[in-house]
């Protein structure tokens, strides 16, 4: 059974680190290709959200390809079978994500940090482009990035140290690296904007306590980061933003 769960947790984030290097590449070798892109501020945003809108369709569907007997057999029927403590930990897990983005963000604005990093102006770049753009946003930031960012980061990456180190070493370290993917703009940017890791992190810290804490039932933190996403996105259109 533990060697089946180590199998999963590592070829979940084997299957992460090569899509993701790969959508890097294409990134990269595009605009290369193709340099009139750079020129036109929509064009170029809307080919980031296309970029982004095939990453997190692949890699959404690969996930669930290679784990349809956790996510579908086991943990959709625990989710479902006890719907009043499901329906508490969503709740609490909601708002307490929300009061620890205002703590972290408030004390950061205390001490004069810039909470806007360039993973955010890129998103709130594509609210401005159009109509592909910003359908595409809604999809990939408001549904697929939260699945697939909880099943790589909590189930993949926590519990390949949970297994050998521990949950509180296991939490630390998934949301040191859930927050550092989200700052690797800022960082080829400039690297003193280390500090937008703390409000990244701490997200991916509260998402990791309530994923312990509910018993490991995955599909909890993924409706929770999916309403706090679809939050953010709603408020990059209509109102102040929060990170997505």
């Amino acid at each position: 059974m533990h060697s089946k769960r180590f199998s999963l947790n590592y070829t979940i984030v084997l299957a992460y680190v090569i899509s993701f290097v790969a959508i890097q590449f294409i990134g990269a070798i595009v605009p290369l290709a193709f340099p009139e892109l750079l020129d036109n501020e929509v064009w170029f945003a809307n080919f980031n959200a296309a970029v982004n809108l095939v990453w997190y369709i692949s890699l959404t569907v690969a996930l669930f390809y290679l784990g349809k007997r956790y996510l579908i057999d086991n943990q959709w029927i625990y989710f479902k079978s006890n719907k009043n403590r499901t329906f508490r930990y969503l709740i609490g897990g909601f708002f307490g994500l929300l009061a620890v983005n205002g703590i972290v963000n408030g004390i950061m604005m205390q001490f004069g940090y810039d909470i806007s990093p360039e993973n955010q102006a890129a998103i709130e770049a594509l609210t401005d482009a159009g109509m592909f753009a910003s359908i595409s946003l809604v999809i990939f930031a408001g549904f697929l990035a939260p699945i697939s960012e909880e099943i790589v980061f909590r189930k993949g990456i926590y519990g390949l140290f949970h297994k050998r180190f521990g949950n509180a070493f296991a939490i630390v370290v998934n949301s040191l690296l859930f927050g550092f993917i989200h700052i690797m703009a800022d960082l080829l940017v400039d690297t003193a904007q280390w500090i937008n890791i703390i409000p990244y992190a701490a997200l991916g810290g509260v998402l990791s306590m309530v994923y312990y804490w509910s018993g490991k039932i995955i599909f909890i933190p993924i409706f929770i980061h999916m309403a706090y996403n679809l939050i953010a996105v709603a408020l990059l259109f209509f109102g102040p933003d929060i990170a997505v």
